[in-house]
């Protein structure tokens, strides 16, 4: 619903008894074009009511002094109208996607261009014990840059954190994991630094910046680019990030997007595994 109008139970006594009675009129602004469109016509209407009102009571066909609508505005997640309370969740969400996906797409890569690889496959170390040796390092800067990026969030710009903080770090670990395991696979498959660098910002970054609804909203977006837009990770992590941010919203609302990032961690889990092989062709 992009409009709610919510009636109060004894409204009807307070329209036999001639008293103001308080109307909740609350407006969905995500989309903020609608909104705009939405609160315009409740001003219209509202205006016109007024106006009526008005030429009644001047007329003298009402007894009584008419009771005029009056409308006040309040904003409920961002009253002040702050944007660092809205880009910083995405910030966090772009970095991590940075870190992981472009550093850990340049890691086997980098074996086979300097010819270490090959005694990488003479080791007796499995092919799952390899890429888990790749993935760690680079996990553990990931949670590191997280928890940088919430303090700078908290403490240089002001951003509170209204949600739970185990939660956060819980799905924020979830989405480290899928996109390191996401640039472990292209690095697997390009074999060569700068085509895994190519395809990483083409795959994973330029996707997180552009079409995960951070820097433009997917309402906005063409209909056929909304779609690709569901193949992203970086939508769901921001909608995780402001849901918890700004809202206080748990898995109970948050569940959609959690699954969402879970099936990505696994295939993409799966398919570095899958791809990488202790073998020289």
């Amino acid at each position: 619903a992009m409009l709610a109008l919510v009636i109060p139970k004894d409204y009807s006594r307070y329209l036999r008894t001639g008293k103001p009675s308080p109307i909740q009129l609350i407006v969905d602004g995500s989309d903020s074009n609608t909104a705009t469109i939405a609160a315009g016509y409740v001003n219209t209407v509202i205006a016109n009511y007024n106006m009526e009102l008005l030429k009644r009571s001047l007329s003298g066909h009402v007894r009584i002094s008419p009771i005029a609508v009056n409308l006040k505005a309040r904003p409920w997640f961002n009253p002040d109208f702050e944007s660092r309370l809205f880009i910083i969740p995405g910030i966090i969400a772009v970095i991590m996607m940075i870190i992981a996906s472009l550093l850990t797409s340049l890691t086997i890569a980098r074996e086979w261009e300097r010819g270490t690889m090959e005694q990488l496959i003479a080791t007796p170390v499995k092919a799952f014990e390899l890429v888990a040796g790749k993935f760690i390092p680079y996990y553990i800067i990931g949670v590191a840059d997280l928890i940088m990026g919430v303090l700078v969030g908290r403490f240089l710009f002001g951003v509170p954190i209204e949600g739970s903080l185990v939660l956060l770090f819980f799905l924020s670990s979830l989405f480290l994991t899928g996109a390191l395991a996401q640039g472990i696979m292209i690095s697997a498959i390009a074999k060569n630094q700068l085509l895994a660098s190519q395809l990483a910002s083409l795959l994973t970054f330029m996707p997180a910046l552009l079409l995960s609804g951070f820097m433009y909203e997917i309402f906005n977006m063409p209909k056929f680019i909304q779609a690709v837009t569901y193949l992203i990770p970086a939508r769901y992590f921001i909608v995780i990030l402001r849901g918890i941010y700004l809202k206080a919203v748990g898995l109970k609302v948050l569940w959609p997007e959690t699954l969402a990032l879970f099936i990505f961690t696994f295939l993409a889990a799966m398919l570095a595994i899958r791809k990488f092989k202790k073998k020289i062709i």
